[in-house]
């Protein structure tokens, strides 16, 4: 009753502890130090085992560089440093020698060179599209040793006039192989282009494709020839 509450709240009032209650409050002291002490030891054991996977990770070695890229094919000597996408070189380069006439090539057949006669080795490498076209072209004309009826420099001019005869030379320019001239072959359908380079030491490369492929591509694949 509140009459009560105020007596009581005048008389200091003493309360026994027993030796229960003491024991009772240091066991459970002890308890929850015991449940700190696992809560801690847990989160460290957490931190360690997430260091264990994190740090090795960290100490892995950088992985190594991608392998370099082949070297750029060679045709008779010369590097073809670009081909457009989508075409890919055919099995096997196509090599013969010939005879070298005035702005013109003659097979030998199955006979050796005449002598006297200015010859030269012709490779030629195809590119095609997957599904088997040709597309591009590459020749490499090399002249041989000068002949009685024409020395190294009439025979290189007669080969590159080889591979620019009938056609329309429409522009002139220079290579990092040599000196290059575009040709225009005008069709009733389709109209050609071909660059046909003279470089310094008188071989004479060709750089063809049919029409579908841009002038654009066929000056990258020129300036690609070392």
């Amino acid at each position: 009753m509140p009459d009560d509450l105020d007596v009581l709240s005048t008389v200091d009032a003493e309360f026994p502890v027993t030796d229960e209650f003491v024991s009772r409050v240091r066991r459970g002291m002890r308890r929850r130090r015991a449940a700190r002490a696992a809560y801690a030891a847990g989160a460290a054991a957490t931190v360690i085992a997430v260091l264990a996977l994190v740090i090795p990770q960290l100490r892995e070695p950088a992985p190594p560089a991608p392998p370099a890229a082949p070297a750029a094919p060679l045709l008779d000597g010369f590097r073809i440093g670009y081909i457009p996408a989508g075409l890919h070189a055919s099995d096997r380069d196509d090599s013969s020698t010939r005879y070298v006439g005035e702005n013109f090539l003659r097979e030998l057949g199955s006979m050796a060179p005449y002598l006297g006669e200015p010859t030269a080795t012709v490779s030629t490498r195809y590119y095609l599209r997957d599904d088997g076209g040709k597309w591009l072209w590459i020749t490499v004309l090399r002249p041989l040793e000068p002949s009685n009826r024409a020395d190294r420099a009439t025979t290189t001019r007669w080969l590159a006039g080889s591979q620019t005869a009938g056609a329309e030379i429409t522009e002139s320019f220079t290579v990092p192989a040599g000196a290059a001239v575009l040709t225009t072959m005008a069709g009733t359908e389709v109209t050609t282009h071909d660059i046909v380079i003279t470089t310094p030491d008188g071989v004479v490369l060709t750089v063809g494709a049919n029409g579908g492929l841009p002038i654009e591509e066929l000056r990258a694949v020129a300036n690609g020839l070392s």
